[in-house]
């Protein structure tokens, strides 16, 4: 009988034991498992809208050979029945327009606007040395859950001099899922060059579009000048902070000497490397400006100069670079504004079309402000506002807005800190956004004062209290773990069990 007793108690708590594994087995949350769909499939996508914009976004009818541009293409695939991940839809692209040279980057995201997330991966295979090709949009698992299908694209592209000539009316072909889509512009060559001495302009580096490389033109005109100085400065065109990313170049910068064509090309075999040393070149602290000493260089004679050098760049950040000319004769300038007009798909870039706020500490710019609250205002139409809050990492970021001027201005400043009065007006556009760093003041601390010739009051005299008697602590609803219940009930349930096997002993 005491085996048998014994089987049963061990049969028993073996039960116990598994019990709560078996519960959280029974209500546990099911592993999602995506089955098998086959082989992936193309559908079809419309082109619900097709245009030229030039480097500041802007819709334009004419292109010119010497300057970058973007065709941008709203698509809509909604049509289509049962589209899984994988699938896709393929964009063929002319072979007169050069997409390498716009963005050397192949794959790009498309992303849902309102959410930012990635609905579609886009690949594009460049043809011949970077003309024509193709471009194939695959859809992710976002498809799962959404049949809303529509998204837009902007492929950069430059055309070609020899495979397109100048003229109006130029239509060129794209093939969208099998459909041939036109679209038509005007194109126009490099002008002649009349009076120049000071000119500057940016380029897209091929293999790298995280830099820019930048090429002037000094003294084109031929003037006589002495004691040349350039000062070169980076700005943000929105009138915002440049991220801390984009600086110059070390080591990056050239002087040529040359003789130009009339267009401002320089003529083979003129051109000869200037030394820069040194003592020659200060750059800013920051890297956000520089200046070059030409005291030394020649320009009595009418010499002409070619320089170069690069910045580092954050996509979706207008880029502003000015620079001026001091000499012995008035004061040359030229302004130069460098937009992204790149391969990307909506939402890409965090940046683009959004104004974003750094909220720091004014001592401490690593310190970074929650809680600060903005007001965004559109100065084309005060009716329409944003609030934005900045999160743990000080930053806060609106909405893709319209482009155009807005008014920034603190409402609710951070715990502890005093609210800035300053109002930023702040620039977007359809290829551009801003960051604008904003300092605050602590609140100072204002320490408690003593009324003077006013002896403290003493403390009142305590009466000593009989210490009370400890009582021992219940526990409180919720303090026994899940363990301990399972340990009561399996004791339960072998106490009854060995109760009810030692009266049927007794009776036997």
């Amino acid at each position: 009988m005491n085996k048998r007793l014994l089987k049963l108690f061990s049969f028993v708590l073996v039960l116990a034991l598994s019990l709560p594994l078996a519960v959280k087995l029974a209500f546990a949350e099911p592993t999602s498992v995506e089955g098998a769909t086959g082989a992936p499939k193309a559908v079809v996508a419309t082109i619900t809208d097709f245009r030229i914009e030039d480097r500041f976004g802007n819709p334009t009818t004419v292109v010119n050979k010497a300057n970058l541009y973007a065709i941008a293409m709203n698509w809509d695939a909604s049509a289509n029945a049962h589209v899984e991940p994988g699938d896709y839809f393929d964009v063929t692209l002319p072979d007169t327009m050069r997409f390498t040279a716009a963005h050397p980057a192949s794959t790009f995201n498309i992303t849902d606007a309102a959410t930012g997330e990635v609905m579609a991966v886009a690949h594009v295979s460049p043809g011949a040395d970077g003309f024509g090709g193709t471009m194939r949009v695959v859809f992710t698992d976002y498809v799962n859950n959404h049949t809303d299908l529509r998204g837009s694209v902007r492929l950069g592209f430059t055309i070609n001099s020899e495979r397109i000539q100048t003229g109006t009316g130029k239509t060129f072909n794209f093939t969208v899922s099998g459909n041939i889509v036109p679209v038509t512009f005007d194109v126009t060559a490099l002008g002649v060059i009349d009076t120049e001495y000071l000119y500057k302009w940016g380029k897209v580096i091929e293999g790298n579009a995280n830099e820019i490389q930048w090429t002037g033109r000094i003294n084109f005109s031929r003037g006589n000048f002495n004691n040349v100085h350039l000062h070169d400065q980076l700005l943000d065109w929105g009138g915002g902070d440049l991220p801390a990313e984009i600086t110059y170049v070390p080591g990056s910068f050239e002087l040529w000497t040359g003789v130009f064509d009339e267009y401002g090309s320089t003529i083979p075999g003129t051109a000869h490397r200037v030394p820069i040393t040194d003592d020659m070149i200060t750059i800013s602290p920051d890297g956000k400006s520089f200046d070059l000493d030409l005291s030394g260089v020649d320009f009595s004679n009418g010499q002409s100069y070619k320089f170069m050098y690069r910045t580092t760049y954050v996509p979706g950040v207008a880029l502003r670079n000015l620079i001026k000319m001091y000499s012995d004769k008035p004061e040359y300038s030229s302004d130069w504004v460098w937009r992204n007009a790149t391969s990307s798909g909506e939402g890409t870039s965090t940046i683009v079309a959004r104004i974003r706020v750094i909220k720091v500490d004014k001592d401490d710019h690593n310190t970074k402000l929650a809680g600060a609250v903005f007001k965004v205002t559109s100065v084309a139409d005060p009716t329409k506002t944003w609030t934005i809050t900045t999160g743990e990492d000080g930053t806060a970021t609106t909405e893709k807005l319209p482009a155009g001027t807005y008014t920034v201005q603190e409402i609710t400043a951070p715990n502890g800190y005093e609210l800035s009065t300053d109002t930023y007006n702040l620039t977007v556009s359809a290829t551009s956004g801003v960051i604008k760093t904003v300092e605050n003041e602590k609140t100072p601390t204002v320490p408690p004062t003593t009324p003077p010739n006013t002896p403290p009051a003493a403390p009142p005299s305590e009466t000593p209290k009989k210490p009370k008697k400890k009582q021992s602590k219940l526990p409180e609803t919720g303090e026994v773990s899940e363990i301990a219940l399972v340990a009561v009930a399996t004791v339960g349930s072998v106490a009854s069990t060995l109760g009810y096997a030692l009266k049927n002993r007794h009776r036997k």
